[in-house]
């Protein structure tokens, strides 16, 4: 009885390990590819998704649109705290913000909370 739980509780873990690895070998078998082509001085190149999405994941690694759009999408949050410890005023335009956001139908905690967790995710995905 506890071994199935112990296999529950570990499965989820190993998942993941196993996920990492194939994106991984996904990767190494897609750069190989890549450099066989050049050598060859092939045009065509024959990729899986995977790997494709693997390497195409480690060029944008270096990026820095994520990183902008969640500071950017985010921003209000650390203004607000900043309104609501040292300036009245500041957290009043934040409020404004929100009000102005809501009137025209944005919904901004989620759009926050989308940007956040896609950032989390590419964090995880990207092994960082």
């Amino acid at each position: 009885m506890w071994m199935k739980w112990l296999q529950a509780l570990a499965k989820p873990v190993t998942d993941v390990l196993t996920a990492r690895t194939r994106r991984k070998q996904a990767k190494e078998t897609g750069l190989i590819k890549i450099q066989q082509a050049q050598v060859d001085g092939t045009n065509t190149l024959n990729m899986t998704d995977a790997e494709w999405e693997a390497v195409n994941a480690t060029k944008a690694d270096t990026s820095w649109k994520d990183e902008y759009i969640t500071v950017t999408m985010t921003a209000w949050v650390w203004v607000a705290l900043y309104g609501a410890l040292f300036a009245e005023e500041v957290l009043r335009g934040v409020q404004t913000f929100l009000g102005f956001c809501t009137a025209n139908g944005v919904d901004i905690g989620n759009l926050t909370t989308v940007v956040v967790m896609a950032a989390v995710g590419l964090k995880v995905w990207r092994g960082r």
